[in-house]
C-alpha cells in the first residue's frame, strides 16, 4: 500500500469519525429539547413554578367559575322576576369583609351562591374547618375554606346589611366545577346548604323556586335591593387581595 492510498484511507476514517460525532451531538440536542418540552408540560414542573403566578391564576380561575355560573343563569329560563349580582364585598366591623360570588335576588328570596372552580376529588363535612381537594394525577391534597361556613358568613353579612331577620328568605348554594368529584360530603341535618356541581345548578334552582310556598319580594323590592348592593360590587384589587389573604390565614 503506497503512501497516497494510506493518506486517503486515513482521511476517510477521520471523515467517518467527524460525521459520527455530529450525529451524536444532534441527537443529544434533540433529546434535551424533548425533555425540556416534556417537563414544561409536566404537573411537577408546573408545580415548582406555580408560586410565582399562584395569586394571579387563582383569581383568573375563580372568575371563570363565577362567569360560567352567571352565563348559566342568564341563558336559562328561570321562572319569575329576578336580578343577578356578582362579587359583592360586604364590610363589617373593622377589617371584617365578606365576598358573595354570585347572588340571585328572586321573588322567592335570596339565593347566595359560593363558586368553587376547582378540579379533583372533594372531601368535607359541616363540622370541618376546611375541606380537602385531592388532585387526580398526583394524589396530592390541599385545603380550602369550608364553603358551607363561608356561605353562612355571607348570609349573616347580607342579613345585617339589609336589616332582614327572616332566615327563610336566604338559600345557600355551594357550586363546584364539573371537573371535580364530590367524593365524600357529609352535611348535618340542620344544614340547609345545597352542595352541587355547575351542571346541576339551574335545575336545582328551578326546583327550589317551584317549591317555594310564597313570594316575599315584589319587583320594586328586588330592584331596590339590587340598587343598594350594586354599590358594593367590583371593589378594588387591594380589597380583593386582603380578603383572599384572610381566607388563607383561616386555613
Amino acid at each position: 500500500m503506497n503512501i497516497n492510498t494510506l493518506l486517503l484511507l486515513l482521511c476517510f476514517i477521520l471523515l467517518i469519525i467527524i460525521l459520527i460525532n455530529l450525529i451524536k451531538t444532534k441527537n443529544t440536542s434533540v433529546t434535551k429539547e424533548n425533555y425540556k418540552r416534556y417537563y414544561s408540560n409536566n404537573y411537577y414542573y408546573r408545580k415548582r413554578n406555580y408560586s410565582k403566578t399562584k395569586k394571579k391564576d387563582a383569581n383568573i380561575i375563580g372568575k371563570k367559575g363565577e362567569t360560567k355560573i352567571i352565563n348559566l343563569l342568564k341563558n336559562q329560563s328561570i321562572p319569575g322576576y329576578y336580578k343577578i349580582l356578582k362579587n359583592i364585598y360586604l364590610m363589617g366591623d373593622g377589617e371584617n369583609r365578606s365576598e358573595i360570588d354570585v347572588l340571585l335576588i328572586h321573588e322567592t328570596g335570596f339565593y347566595i351562591i359560593e363558586s368553587k372552580n376547582v378540579s379533583g376529588a372533594i372531601y368535607g363535612s359541616s363540622y370541618d374547618k376546611s375541606w380537602t381537594v385531592k388532585y387526580y394525577r398526583s394524589q396530592t391534597t390541599y385545603p380550602i375554606t369550608n364553603p358551607v361556613h363561608q356561605n353562612y358568613g355571607h348570609i349573616m353579612f347580607l342579613k345585617n346589611m339589609l336589616h332582614l331577620t327572616n332566615d327563610s328568605y336566604f338559600k345557600s348554594f355551594v357550586v363546584f366545577s364539573d371537573y371535580c368529584k364530590l367524593s365524600k360530603i357529609n352535611l348535618c341535618d340542620n344544614d340547609k346548604t345545597i352542595v352541587i356541581q355547575q351542571n346541576q345548578l339551574v335545575d336545582t334552582l328551578i326546583k327550589e323556586i317551584s317549591n317555594a310556598t310564597y313570594k316575599p319580594f315584589s319587583k320594586d323590592k328586588i330592584d331596590s335591593y339590587e340598587y343598594v348592593l350594586n354599590a358594593f360590587c367590583n371593589k378594588s384589587q387591594d380589597i380583593k387581595e386582603k380578603h383572599i389573604e384572610r381566607l388563607k390565614q383561616k386555613n
